[in-house]
């Protein structure tokens, strides 16, 4: 995987601080695991450090979908996501 920030599009799911990733790939790929800090870059209203909780997705093969701890509804729209140092 590419082992750090990943750009693409994110569409909010409407449940509470769910992102869903549209490019194909996998959250766990590119190096992101439960727990750890990460910023988005890109959404209006989304400047906070968010908290992965889960890791899950859209199938059982692919795991393109985090939620976020404690978190309100994000909106879609492309964005990029970095751990946060």
């Amino acid at each position: 995987g590419d082992r750090g920030p990943c750009a693409g599009s994110l569409a909010g799911d409407g449940a509470p601080g769910t992102l869903t990733r549209t490019d194909g790939s996998s959250w766990l790929d590119d190096g992101f695991l439960e727990g750890q800090l990460i910023k988005l870059t890109g959404l209006a209203g989304a400047t906070a450090t968010y908290k992965i909780n889960t890791i899950g997705g859209t199938t059982a093969s692919k795991l393109d979908r985090i939620t976020l701890t404690g978190q309100t509804p994000l909106p879609g729209g492309t964005a990029t996501v970095s751990l946060w140092n």
